[in-house]
């Protein structure tokens, strides 16, 4: 494994030198570029490109680490300030998921990687459908106008073998492959919850997913506790991912990224591949509503 990492990294540098000797020659062949600002300024675009592509990679893989059972604080919704931009969609979210039979369970902060970065989420359930929301806040600190980055609503419901579905309007892309016992849909231009509900029931409903085979390990496995619900299913979600070769155990209480998954990790946030997993993602997202329109299910707004 340490041989085929290293010559990952040979391989990589060994482009990045090409690449910039590919540059070279052609400034060489355009005099009116060599001896003027332009090459300058052209080097300069090419540094900045290559240390995003090469040297953040490196920085990740040197420092970033994951808890492989993650610190989760519980949060008391009765006392806690929503930041402004939040407040009236966690408001307005909440709403209509006690409409449609959910009740609030847990709220926590969830740990973060990025310095000055907050993720608070609330677990909201319907014990009777056997389904759990969560509806999800990240922001920016210091809290001020603009700092609001992400704010989604996330259905769960698990199946038998240890299945899960998971449809949400997250416009975050997962920095870590799908493994094959999940089945996600991520639709962020569908913003009404109701909706959003529907199309996750609907596609249960198209996978044979029926009540009595869903299963709600809340209660049954984990008695009620939502902090080691969560923990389980982040600590196997880093466990996928090392499976993927993202990310490897150190010791018995964290994982760090591999070669691969620090490069991968990082390339999949810049263009052009944020560009074609987004299309990716929002074609996708077009064949199912299409296809449940044709099934006669009824949206209000998507």
């Amino acid at each position: 494994m340490v041989f085929f990492q290293s010559l990952i990294v040979a391989l990589l540098t060994l482009l990045f030198v090409a690449f910039y000797a590919i540059v070279f020659f052609v400034l060489q062949l355009f005099e009116s570029v060599k001896e003027g600002p332009l090459q300058w300024i052209i080097l300069g675009i090419l540094g900045l490109v290559g240390l995003v592509y090469a040297f953040v990679p490196l920085m990740i893989l040197a420092k970033f680490n994951f808890e492989a059972k993650p610190r989760i604080i519980p949060v008391d919704l009765d006392d806690y300030e929503w930041p402004p931009e939040a407040d009236k969609l966690f408001r307005r979210a909440s709403s209509t998921l006690m409409k449609l039979g959910f009740e609030i369970d847990e709220a926590f902060f969830l740990p973060s990687v990025v310095e000055n970065v907050k993720t608070i989420g609330v677990l909201m359930v319907n014990r009777v459908q056997r389904d759990c929301a969560m509806i999800a806040a990240i922001y920016a600190l210091p809290v001020q106008p603009g700092s609001l980055k992400n704010l989604y609503v996330e259905f769960t419901s698990g199946g038998p073998d240890d299945t899960v579905f998971d449809t949400n309007n997250s416009d975050q892309l997962s920095a870590f492959p799908t493994p094959d016992r999940k089945t996600i849909y991520q639709l962020p231009k569908v913003k009404d919850v109701a909706d959003l509900y529907a199309i996750h029931q609907a596609i249960m409903q198209r996978d044979g997913l029926t009540m009595s085979s869903k299963t709600f390990k809340l209660d049954t496995e984990y008695r009620g506790d939502v902090i080691k619900l969560l923990q389980a299913g982040m600590g196997r979600e880093f466990a996928d991912a090392a499976a993927d070769g993202y990310l490897k155990t150190d010791g018995e209480t964290h994982y760090r990224p591999t070669v691969k998954g620090a490069f991968l990790m990082v390339w999949k946030e810049l263009w052009p591949w944020k560009m074609v997993r987004r299309n990716r993602r929002d074609r996708k997202a077009a064949e199912l509503l299409e296809e449940l329109e044709r099934q006669g299910v009824e949206l209000r707004h998507a």
